[in-house]
């Protein structure tokens, strides 16, 4: 079997989701969270509509884990669907 991958949001873009809330989250934190908003704004969970990026930090293919110490976020002003 497979280890379990380490996913966090690095992007948002959609009708309940929110940078100073969601960013940095991992999938497992968000998957409640993401089935409300499929079914209020059918909002697709897995982001296949752009509605969020996820970046990888560890799994089985890489020879060590991706580590973060810094990040800042950069919104969009103006965007209500992206804020």
């Amino acid at each position: 079997g497979f280890e379990a991958r380490v996913d966090h949001l690095v992007k948002v873009a959609c009708m309940g989701l929110y940078p100073d809330k969601h960013l940095g989250k991992t999938l497992g934190q968000m998957r409640a969270t993401l089935h409300r908003l499929n079914d209020e704004f059918g909002v697709h969970v897995c982001g296949e509509g752009g509605e969020y990026e996820s970046f990888t930090l560890d799994c089985p293919l890489y020879h060590r884990r991706i580590v973060v110490n810094e990040w800042e976020t950069s919104p969009i002003e103006g965007d209500s669907m992206a804020p």
